[in-house]
């Protein structure tokens, strides 16, 4: 819901680079309404957590986290679109 909080979960190898970035259903990103980070890391079990605000300006619809991590010297990288839904009810 607009004002509520999003939180992403990331599983990967032992500190890897991770960024983020929501698109919302008005085609704006994470900049305008929460939900955007370029210098998370991943802990040494491997895992990333990043809990926001999604601004109650945000619209209704369907929502998208694009994901990615990559090792610092390149060699292992993963991506993920991650739909979610905000509505204006749970």
């Amino acid at each position: 819901m607009p004002g509520s909080t999003q939180t992403l979960t990331l599983h990967a190898r032992p500190k890897m680079s991770v960024i983020f970035d929501t698109l919302y259903p008005d085609q704006k990103d994470g900049q305008a309404y929460g939900g955007i980070d370029a210098h998370g890391r991943t802990d040494v079990t491997g895992s990333y957590t990043m809990t926001w605000t999604v601004s109650a300006a945000a619209p209704v619809g369907t929502a998208k986290v694009n994901a990615a991590a990559i090792t610092d010297d390149g060699t292992a990288t993963g991506h993920d679109l991650l739909p979610f839904r905000i509505s204006l009810t749970c």
